[in-house]
């Protein structure tokens, strides 16, 4: 970077910042690593490891947003969100959602087998949730207290029976009334 890119971008950071704080929490020190990782030429680094994790327990990641393809279904997430009141789910049944979306009603480029915490702090964006204090902790609390999920090495998690059961009988009853 030139002196001349370099004044541009030292110019207009204070406007970055204020638009960059106005974002949930979480999402901040992605967008700001994003950043710095973008202005440094720093490749994509892939997979994070545990070292990597976060004080709030999220991971490092820099490429969740540009590596997601959920986002193609956004009016799909909020539809179902409004339609079914997800708003009065806990965030380990949104969870469950979540994998079941992902899974069975996404698109054919957005379906995936598994969600991960990026994936999930994704869908509580799109759909203006809340972020959960700790993703990593929503996901295995699906797994361990509800059942819903299935732990699905490194750091995944498809939807169980159970979850698909929830799910199916949540959006049903949604439906219903």
């Amino acid at each position: 970077m030139g002196k001349a890119e370099f004044d541009i971008v030292m110019g207009e950071i204070d406007a970055i910042a204020e638009k960059v704080n106005s974002f949930p929490r979480p999402v901040q020190e992605t967008v700001y690593r994003d950043l710095v990782d973008t202005l440094l030429d720093r490749q994509n680094r892939g997979e994070t490891t545990l070292s990597e994790r976060t004080r709030s327990g999220l991971t490092r990641s820099s490429s969740w947003r540009r590596n997601s393809n959920i986002a193609v279904d956004r009016n799909a997430i909020c539809s179902y969100y409004s339609k079914h009141e997800l708003d009065k789910i806990n965030d380990m049944e949104y969870a469950a959602f979540c994998a079941y979306f992902v899974s069975e009603l996404a698109s054919e480029e957005a379906k995936r087998k598994s969600i991960d915490e990026a994936l999930l702090l994704e869908m509580f964006e799109i759909a203006g949730r809340p972020m959960p204090g700790n993703a990593r902790s929503t996901l295995n609390n699906a797994r361990r207290v509800r059942e819903y999920l299935i732990l699905r090495p490194p750091g995944k998690y498809s939807l169980s029976e159970d979850g698909r059961k929830y799910v199916l009988g949540l959006l049903k009853k949604e439906s219903a009334t």
